[in-house]
């Protein structure tokens, strides 16, 4: 018969000689593939974020999953701060264009010879 420490040593063993699995989600790439798109004037964030999403699933596929999983999360941060900045900027924009030509000014926005558009 074995004692309770031999069987708790064998179940250790036994379970410390599996290797770990996690299944990866290409949800994140996507998402960087088409940020990068929609995102073309922040191309070197987008651009870093594809990268340490790439890194990350390289450590994946090595079974580093702390550090994969700490290169998806910077690979997150910059996607995200880099569309969020964008959206920004293209609110600025717009902005100013219509401080720029208010209403009083849209009349003498030139237009096309023979078109029908008229303000």
């Amino acid at each position: 018969m074995m004692t309770m420490l031999q069987c708790l040593l064998q179940q250790q063993k036994a379970v410390s000689g599996r290797k770990q699995t996690q299944a990866w989600s290409w949800g994140v790439t996507a998402w960087n593939t088409i940020a990068c798109l929609i995102c073309p004037g922040f191309i070197y964030c987008m651009f870093g974020a594809l990268l340490c999403n790439i890194f990350a699933y390289i450590d994946h596929r090595a079974g580093d999953h702390v550090a994969s999983r700490q290169k998806l999360q910077c690979s997150v941060a910059w996607s995200v701060g880099a569309f969020v900045a964008s959206i920004i900027v293209v609110i600025v924009v717009i902005a100013v264009l219509f401080e720029v030509y208010d209403a009083a000014n849209w009349s003498t926005i030139p237009t096309i010879p023979g078109s029908d558009f008229t303000m």
